[in-house]
């Protein structure tokens, strides 16, 4: 089993407010399914607090099917406050 990481693919960069954030990870989520991925977890790179809370709300966790590949990871309450950006 390998983990894969992606700060974005297919035109996407999770990093990049957009107006639809979601749209985005459905993009890369079916993308990458057709290349064998079954899941991945959407990165967000090092950026300002204002982009993490503009970002990673509209990431969610998905079970995989055939409209694309899972997506994995959460930010915890505790992590989040650590951090100052709001939990998903």
């Amino acid at each position: 089993m390998h983990l894969i990481i992606l700060s974005g693919a297919f035109g996407t960069d999770f990093s990049l407010p957009s107006k639809d954030v979601e749209a985005g990870v459905a993009q890369v989520a079916k993308g990458i399914l057709a290349h064998g991925v079954t899941s991945f977890c959407p990165t967000v790179i090092t950026s300002s607090p204002e982009v993490y809370r503009k970002i990673l709300p509209c990431i969610h966790r998905t079970s995989g099917s055939i409209e694309g590949a899972g997506v994995l990871g959460k930010t915890s309450t505790q992590e989040a406050k650590r951090h100052k950006f709001p939990a998903l």
